[in-house]
Order: C-alpha cells, then sequence, then structure tokens
C-alpha cells in the first residue's frame, strides 16, 4: 500500500483569525469606560429598620417619608410621644420639678420625661441596627453617602451609637456651646468624647446590644434622653458613642408638635410669674 504524504496546512488563515481577534479586542477595549473600583463604601451595610418619634401618627408619618426615601429605609415605624407620666418619677425628680432644676441633665417637667420616655419605646422595639429620628430631623445634602462613610468609619471598632449630628451641649458644665478640643477625631469624618454630656438626640443609628444597656439601666429615670445616653457613654464599661463631623440629619425649622408642647409650657410659666400674688386659701395656709 503506498503511503501519500497529506498536503501541508497552511498557517496563513489561522494567523489572520488571531490579528482580526487582537483588533477587535484592542478596539472594544478603548471605546468601553473602565469599570469604577469598588469602595469599602459600596460594601457596607446600611441599616433598613428606623423609627421616627412624632407627638401624633399623622405628623410622623409625613416626616418619616421623607427620611425613608433619603436613608433608603425599607421597615420604618412611628412611635407617637406623649407627656411623661409623674408617677414614674422618682421623688427627688418631682422635688426638682416643684422647686427648680440644679443643672440642665435634669428632668425639669414633664415634657422631658415624655421624650425620654419616647425614646424607650423606641429602644423596646430595636431587633436589629436602626435609625431613631424625633419628628424635627431633616435629612441633610447627601445624608446617605455621610452615613455609609460613618459606617466605614467605625466598621473596625466597637460603638453603640453613631450619632447622625454634630454634638452641641456643654463639657465638665463649662458653658453650653460643645468644648471641641475635648473630642477626638477618629477615621474620615467621625470624633469622639468619653467624658462629654452632649444635647444631640435629633438622629442616631444604635444596634440591638445598645438598645438592651439602654434598657436594663433606664429605672428610675432620673435625667433626659440624651444626658442619659452620654453618661452611660462616660461611666458603662461597653457602652460607646461617636458624633459625626459631617450632618447627616439638620434641624427641620418648622414648629413640631413636641416644640410646640414645649412652648405652651414655657407661657403657662411666664403667666404664672407676671401674675400677681394672691393670698394663700385656709385650706393650703394649714398644709403649710
Amino acid at each position: 500500500m503506498l503511503n501519500r504524504r497529506r498536503p501541508a496546512r497552511s498557517v496563513l488563515p489561522a494567523a489572520l483569525l488571531g490579528l482580526c481577534l487582537l483588533r477587535l479586542y484592542t478596539m472594544l477595549s478603548t471605546r468601553m469606560p473602565a469599570a469604577t473600583p469598588r469602595s469599602a463604601e459600596d460594601d457596607v451595610r446600611v441599616p433598613t429598620q428606623g423609627f421616627v418619634i412624632a407627638m401624633s401618627n399623622e405628623t410622623g408619618w409625613k416626616v418619616a417619608r421623607r427620611l425613608q426615601r433619603a436613608f433608603g429605609i425599607l421597615d420604618m415605624h412611628v412611635v407617637v410621644g406623649h407627656v411623661g407620666d409623674a408617677a414614674k418619677l422618682s421623688l427627688y425628680n418631682r422635688n426638682l420639678m416643684r422647686h427648680g432644676r440644679t443643672d440642665t441633665l435634669q428632668i425639669g417637667n414633664l415634657n422631658m420625661l415624655g421624650c425620654l420616655e419616647s425614646h424607650r419605646d423606641a429602644w423596646a422595639r430595636v431587633r436589629q441596627t436602626s435609625y431613631v429620628f424625633e419628628e424635627d430631623a431633616l435629612p441633610a445634602a447627601d445624608a446617605m453617602r455621610t452615613v455609609r462613610r460613618l459606617l466605614v468609619d467605625n466598621a473596625h471598632r466597637p460603638w453603640s451609637v453613631i450619632h447622625l449630628e454634630t454634638p452641641s451641649g456643654f463639657v465638665a458644665r463649662h458653658s453650653f456651646a460643645p468644648d471641641l478640643d475635648q473630642y477626638t477625631n477618629i477615621g474620615q469624618i467621625t470624633q469622639t468624647c468619653r467624658d462629654c454630656i452632649v444635647y444631640s438626640n435629633r438622629g442616631y443609628i444604635l444596634n440591638p446590644q445598645a438598645a438592651q444597656i439602654l434598657l436594663e439601666n433606664y429605672d428610675p429615670p432620673l435625667v433626659q434622653a440624651d444626658a442619659y445616653m452620654s453618661l452611660l457613654n462616660a461611666y458603662h464599661p461597653t457602652f460607646r458613642q461617636v458624633w459625626t463631623r459631617v450632618q447627616a440629619v439638620d434641624w427641620n425649622p418648622h414648629v413640631s408638635a413636641v416644640q410646640q408642647i414645649e412652648l405652651m409650657s414655657v407661657q403657662h410659666a411666664l403667666l404664672n410669674l407676671l401674675a400677681p400674688p394672691r393670698a394663700a386659701t385656709r385650706a393650703e395656709t394649714e398644709r403649710i
């Protein structure tokens, strides 16, 4: 049987095919934009549950819907606040309400107690890391990106509460304005202070462990809500608060229901102060 030699294959078509594919890849790679690299902010898990404390359900939901859109909240709730129950106060606090406070931490009226009780109602419902807002909270510009940056800042350190507004209040009883020299900057936009009394409860993020600590140390109620959280931050071994240096929530300048009640209380106190003195009744004289 004769051996027949196969004709040699030409390598030219294969070479041409390779050149065409290379040319096509070059054209596509120059026309398509490069993929944007993912940042840590893209991977952080933001809270999906939120609570708004308001004096009425209708007003609360108006505020809640705006905050829900700005912060991408899926599970939103309204906590209807109320004026506090004096029967829950200690005798010490009742005495302060009658004769006046000795410092601004203390509960001075039933509205302050009601505010604290309303925050407590929200804490009792926290089952996951959640937002808590008061009804005069207004989302700041680029609020969601600020929250992401705060969560990235604190991803590798223990925290209990992340406040979404810059601190206000006083430090060491010196002034009502915060002494920012007492604060330590951590991360890109976060600051902390271990022994500061800070008034900033308009909006914050807290985790379930923090909510449990707040509930366990609540009774008896002695100080305002934000002062209570600041005292836990100063003295509790695991409770840690941090504050933003970039506003994620601002103050809504409308007169909220809470502010209206406080205004009415001030007006009532002024009327009593300006009213002419009256003679004590016989029953009051006997009681004295």
